[in-house]
């Protein structure tokens, strides 16, 4: 069976599809929300706004993904949180279709892994390149390495969909047929 025909089969269910969508909504909106964390605890802690005023806040910094974010890294960022809900639902799916302890639930797992942690190193803002990469480079000091990088940082947001699209290859194949394993 084709990998299309596998992607049709578990996306046509609508519980792996409203994974999907929720993992990615929820990516975008950490993303998003992460720099004005503070703003957001100030403002939901305020009791003279209403429930209503607080939903509607929260709605409008969703549209820092315009204004906070260069096509680039826009781009990057909504491409790896609709890869990150895509890799979760099909990882439940694997997870559901094969007993615990299997070799082939083995490898499919650190693949999906290891594309879900290099999406994370990928997503960031203009202003402040990959979140998690420009963290831990200024910890040690050398968050100035980015600037050397042609792309300031993107490049790591462009790993990270190469990644990602990996993994969710070996996980698709791994659905097609879950019992073989390959080394």
């Amino acid at each position: 069976m084709p990998i299309t025909q596998t992607v049709y089969k578990i996306f046509k269910q609508p519980v792996y599809a409203g994974i999907a969508l929720g993992v990615m909504a929820i990516v975008l909106m950490v993303v998003v929300w992460w720099q004005n964390w503070s703003l957001i605890l100030f403002v939901l802690g305020q009791p003279e706004n209403t429930l209503l005023m607080k939903m509607h806040f929260l709605w409008s910094l969703l549209g820092g993904i315009v204004t906070n974010f260069s096509f680039l890294t826009a781009t990057t960022t909504i491409t790896i949180a609709f890869l990150f809900g895509i890799q979760i639902a099909l990882l439940v799916a694997f997870i559901r279709r094969v007993k615990k302890g299997t070799r082939a639930m083995f490898h499919a797992n650190s693949a999906s892994m290891l594309g879900m942690v290099s999406g994370l190193f990928g997503i960031g803002c203009a202003a402040c390149g990959s979140l998690i990469a420009t963290t831990l480079l200024s910890f040690f000091g050398a968050s100035w390495l980015l600037l050397y990088l042609p792309l300031h940082g993107s490049e790591f947001g462009v790993l990270g969909i190469i990644l990602l699209l990996y993994s969710i290859w070996v996980l698709l194949r791994k659905l097609q047929n879950p019992l073989v394993c390959t080394p």
